[in-house]
This record gives structure tokens, sequence and C-alpha cells, in this order.
């Protein structure tokens, strides 16, 4: 038992620690070969919903799509995108907190392009301040 409460303990001390890859953080746009990524919130504040909008130039289908943290390992956020029109698709995420001041993240969407059968990938960081 005492074995578990050490490693239990471990676990949570390390859940916000260091992550190995660093990248500076984008505004909250990203065109992709005239594809968009973008968060529709003018600042995104830890546990709080916003909403990600994909604007695909082609016809696509999503293969996945999670937020992960940059500087910080805080695992993976799936995301769930449902089409809204003929070509917007529109998620809604939310980050959590951690000691940081400054969290950067990744939103990180795979994608099938249907008429040339390409697998791509579409990311866009982003900055969350804990107040």
């Amino acid at each position: 038992m005492r074995i578990l409460t050490i490693i239990f303990t471990a676990l949570i001390l390390t859940s916000c620690g260091e992550f190995s890859r660093s990248q500076k953080a984008s505004s909250k746009e990203q065109h992709i070969n005239s594809s968009e990524l973008k968060i529709n919130e003018q600042t995104v504040k830890p546990e709080t919903e916003f909403e990600i909008v994909f604007t695909p130039r082609n016809k696509i289908e999503i293969i996945d799509a999670h937020i992960e943290g940059v500087n910080m390992y805080m695992g993976k956020i799936p995301l769930f995108f449902s089409q809204k029109d003929g070509s917007t698709y529109h998620a809604m995420g939310m980050v959590g907190v951690c000691s940081k001041r400054e969290m950067v993240w990744q939103i990180q969407l795979r994608y099938r392009d249907v008429s040339s059968q390409l697998e791509k990938t579409a990311t866009l960081n982003f900055v969350v301040t804990n107040a």
C-alpha cells in the first residue's frame, strides 16, 4: 500500500513537468494551403470552453484531433469536430490549469483530403495565461 501511495504521489507531482519540445506560440489563426484553423475567442482562459473552427479548402474527412501542451506535458485532450455547414467544422475545447503562468498549447488536426486521398495535419499554437 505504501508503494502505491508513493507512486501515486510521484505521478501527481510530475503531471505538470516540463515537456521536451519547445515552440513559440503563434496567433489564434493558422492558414494551411488555403485552409483555415482558428479559435473563435479573443482570449482563451483555463477551464473555460472555447470554440475551434476549421475551414478546409477541399472536401475532407477528419481522422483525429486533439490539444496537447507544448511547453509542459499535460496529456492529450480529444477534440470532436462536427460539420456545421458545407465546408466548416466546429469543436469545443477546454484546457486545464497548471503551475506555470503561461502555458503554450497546440491544436493538432489530422485529416484526409477526399479528392487527393492525402493525409494532412493542421496545427495551431496558442497561449493561455493563468490569472
